[in-house]
């Protein structure tokens, strides 16, 4: 990568994103891990807790303090058109974990959003917050693989013996989570400008 700085982090905001550097991933143990993996599921025990599966989330609801109070949700396989509700008991909080697209989607369709685009769609405005739904990006990927005359530099190289699957990354995985296999597959990138 001549030419091309180092990006230590590249979800430092306070610095172009611009660079060559390693990904940072969630990984624990040699697995990759979700919030689900990570977090939830030991606090599933708790009594404090409900989870909601294949439910859809409509909107957050608000009191006149514009505090959250809960949310309006749809569950899979209703026929009911009836909306549901959960509520917050004093204190409690909602997360809002829809990603890249349906976390702005879920805080405009409760009135959090640009107010003129709100107002377009007859939502009440609980905050006029013009950046929410802007600015969405993706950021193309081109995988790029050459040949080299110099052997095992690669991770690849390392999973293959005599062009058969190498049992050794294999089992170095399944008995202590360690090794190549730990990859992502995609550990190191680069953000460039064209």
């Amino acid at each position: 990568a001549e030419g091309m700085v180092y990006n230590d982090d590249f979800n430092n905001w306070s610095r172009p994103q611009d660079g060559v550097g390693r990904f940072q991933v969630s990984e624990k143990n040699g697995e990759r891990v979700s919030g689900a993996t990570a977090f939830l599921s030991k606090a599933l025990k708790r009594k404090n807790l409900v989870v909601r599966t294949e439910a859809l989330v409509n909107k957050i609801n608000f009191d006149e303090a514009k505090t959250a109070v809960g949310v309006t949700y749809d569950l899979k396989g209703d026929d009911t058109f009836k909306p549901f509700t959960a509520k917050l008991k004093a204190g409690g909080e909602v997360l809002v974990t829809g990603g890249a697209i349906g976390s702005p989607q879920i805080l405009m369709c409760s009135g959090i959003g640009p107010a003129d685009h709100l107002a377009d769609l007859g939502i009440p405005v609980v905050a006029d917050l013009p950046g929410v739904g802007e600015n969405l990006q993706d950021h193309p990927a081109a995988v790029v693989s050459y040949k080299t005359p110099k052997k095992g530099v690669s991770v690849t190289s390392k999973l293959r013996l005599f062009g058969k699957t190498n049992p050794l990354p294999v089992l170095q995985w399944l008995l202590f989570k360690s090794g190549p296999l730990t990859s992502t597959g995609c550990d190191h990138g680069a953000f460039v400008k064209t």
